[in-house]
């Protein structure tokens, strides 16, 4: 998909969803970036205003299609996620990001050649974007306009920062076509900008250097970290700290463990022993992960600092032995320095070792064979703590894991999936069979009320795909490069989705035949692809 495509799609769905929704506020005018993921998915209701979804929507797509950091600071070829992005600034800030001023040549109704999708169109103190149809359709001349308006109550939001926020149906955020807006029947558009090709960054050499295959660079967080944009870091795996003794909880790791996720990329997450009492400790750990037991590699931090048990070869066994009975046996990874590393208690709990030795504290980049001194063998090897890539600004932990990523899946021992859908939902049965349970989380997922009939369902689905899988694939699976949003969930609906699944980074093996068929096998992959869905997400967002 194209960054004006990608854009477009975007700021359709901003300003045509209504569960949640988005709704207008200048006061809280970045707040619907701030709950979207990184491709541009809704978490909650939030509101915004004119620039800030245009410009928004643009970051999301050019993150996502030219993988530029996804930064807020306006570097990388980002608009800035601040008050330097407005209406006024839109055009010089557009402009050094690949956008054309083409207002010269409007002629009419419409810009010489017809509008694009993706256009901006501005007025005094007003931006809106051309998007396509829900049929996929675009008319060059009178297409249709997504926008930030105004608040429920005809204002601009400061009069009343307290209302509710989200989109109260009264056009806080609206889809019209341009021949119907007000500032087309007054002629007050003054200029239309049209991206053409940006000068966006690269991302740098280090993220995009050849590695390995059998050795995987990564990172180790933990509150420090909290903000961290993981999408910028590009790591092959990232292991996160979520407790420590009894009561403490990292207040950032669901965000970072939902980043990595998203990403796809190899989980760990870990506790810091303080000696508090190991089977309080192992409880306090393990009920903290355990919606994520089966999708993440268990780690145990061992360290002299803020730990009473240091030096308690009994208390490290018994707190090992204890996560290990209440997260059903998983495989526990524990880290220690190399110059203490308890290497009996490892042998005796079967464990995998993480250990840390720097060769110095000087700042450093990623490396694919770190110096070590001694004759230890680690599956895991923390080479510095003044780490320092490119897509965040401070020192990082970096780590290499001697082997693939499948291989640092394999410690997941995947048969304890979590409890409850990413939103908290129950999860669905993989049957294979569409019971009225799997027909309502569909709806949920897709925005609609559990009652909606299935026509309605249906065309949500349909429109779902016509964005999420590209024409060619679209062609080569059902003969055109539109999915028709008719609401009827023929061959051509079914062979669209079978195309989506097989291509969202399955495991080998789990592909499904392209049959146009709502068989069995299609219905588990629903089924798994909602319990990986957010509830009002519009689309199906597994990376299964």
């Amino acid at each position: 998909m194209s960054v004006q495509e990608y854009a477009a799609s975007e700021m359709r769905y901003l300003c045509g969803t209504k569960n949640p929704s988005v709704g207008y506020s200048q006061p809280r005018r970045w707040a619907w970036y701030e709950r979207c993921d990184h491709q541009g998915w809704l978490t909650s209701t939030a509101d915004g205003d004119c620039s800030s979804m245009v410009a928004g929507c643009y970051n999301i797509a050019f993150h996502n299609e030219l993988g530029s950091p996804y930064t807020r600071d306006g570097t990388g070829g980002m608009f800035p996620v601040s008050d330097q992005t407005w209406t006024g600034t839109i055009p010089a800030l557009a402009a050094e990001r690949g956008f054309i001023d083409r207002g010269d040549s409007w002629v009419g109704s419409a810009p010489a050649g017809g509008f694009r999708v993706g256009d901006l169109l501005m007025a005094d103190g007003h931006v809106a974007m051309a998007v396509r149809d829900i049929d996929g359709a675009f008319d060059g001349q009178d297409p249709l306009l997504a926008e930030a308006w105004i608040d429920s109550r005809g204002s601009d939001g400061w009069d009343d920062p307290d209302e509710p926020s989200g989109d109260q149906d009264s056009g806080e955020t609206r889809l019209v076509r341009y021949a119907d807006h007000p500032f087309t029947r007054a002629a007050s558009w003054t200029t239309v900008l049209s991206y053409e090709g940006a000068p966006i960054a690269p991302r740098p050499e280090t993220q995009e250097k050849e590695r390995e295959p059998t050795v995987l660079n990564g990172i180790d967080i933990s509150a420090y970290q909290a903000g961290i944009d993981i999408a910028a870091i590009n790591p092959d795996f990232v292991i996160i700290k979520v407790t420590e003794g009894v009561d403490y909880v990292n207040p950032a790791w669901k965000d970072q463990i939902r980043q990595a996720y998203a990403q796809n990329r190899p989980i760990g997450v870990y506790h810091y022993i303080d000696g508090s009492g190991a089977a309080s400790e192992a409880d306090h750990f393990v009920s903290t992960v355990a919606d994520w037991n089966g999708y993440v590699m268990w780690c145990v931090d061992w360290e002299q600092g803020d730990n009473s048990a240091w030096g308690s070869t009994a208390y490290l066994t018994e707190f090992i032995e204890a996560v290990k009975a209440r997260n059903g046996g998983k495989w526990i990874m524990l880290y220690a320095s190399a110059a203490v590393y308890p290497h009996d208690v490892a042998a005796a709990c079967n464990t995998g070792k993480w250990i840390a030795q720097y060769a110095d504290m000087n700042p450093h980049g990623w490396d694919d064979a770190p110096w070590t001194d001694g004759t230890w063998t680690a599956r895991i090897h923390q080479y510095t703590g003044t780490g320092r890539v490119a897509g965040y600004g401070g020192d990082l932990d970096l780590d290499i894991f001697y082997g693939t990523a499948d291989e640092f899946r394999e410690y997941y021992t995947a048969t304890y999936p979590p409890t409850t859908a990413p939103d908290g939902a129950a999860l669905l049965d993989v049957s294979g069979v569409w019971e009225a349970k799997t027909g309502a989380r569909f709806r949920q997922v897709m925005g609609l009320g559990t009652d909606v009939e299935w026509t309605e369902a249906c065309k949500a689905l349909q429109y779902f795909l016509t964005w999420a899988v590209d024409a060619y694939r679209l062609q080569s699976a059902t003969g055109s490069q539109r999915l028709a949003v008719d609401g009827v969930d023929g061959q051509a609906t079914w062979k669209a989705f079978q195309t989506w699944w097989n291509h969202c980074d399955i495991p080998a093996g789990h592909a499904i035949p392209l049959s146009g068929a709502c068989d069995a096998e299609t219905i588990k992959a629903v089924q798994i692809a909602l319990n990986h869905s957010w509830a009002g997400a519009r689309a199906l967002a597994v990376q299964p």
